[in-house]
């Protein structure tokens, strides 16, 4: 179930470098940054789906980081977008805050459940 979860992650990189070098209109109303926040949160804050360990999943946000800059730069090829410190900014944000949901997340999962105590009663 993991390589079927990190496959669709890999999959929604390619989409997500697609919308990133296609010129795409947001709804008015709608911030950029807040949609750069969301959608690297969700980027590295899904990973706890497949990722083993703390350091996995730190790993996998340095690496959500740097390929969000990757496709902030490659935006400069292409002449209607661009590349934008703000944008980066806000992708960098997004990626830490997912870390830190995916890294409670992980921990939450990783504590064994506990029993209710069971008091003995003398008669």
């Amino acid at each position: 179930m993991r390589h079927l979860l990190l496959a669709g992650w890999i999959v929604a990189w390619a989409v997500l470098a697609w919308l990133s070098w296609t010129p795409t209109a947001l709804p008015g109303g709608v911030s950029d940054k807040t949609v750069h926040f969301v959608v690297y949160l969700l980027m590295s804050g899904i990973t706890f789906s497949f990722a083993r360990s703390h350091a996995m999943l730190a790993l996998i946000a340095l690496t959500t980081f740097a390929l969000s800059a990757v496709l902030e730069f490659g935006q400069s090829f292409f002449p209607y977008r661009q590349f934008d410190y703000g944008d980066l900014l806000a992708n960098g944000g997004g990626a830490a805050t997912g870390w830190l949901l995916a890294s409670l997340i992980l921990l939450v999962a990783a504590r064994p459940a506990r029993r209710p105590r069971v008091s003995a009663r003398s008669s």
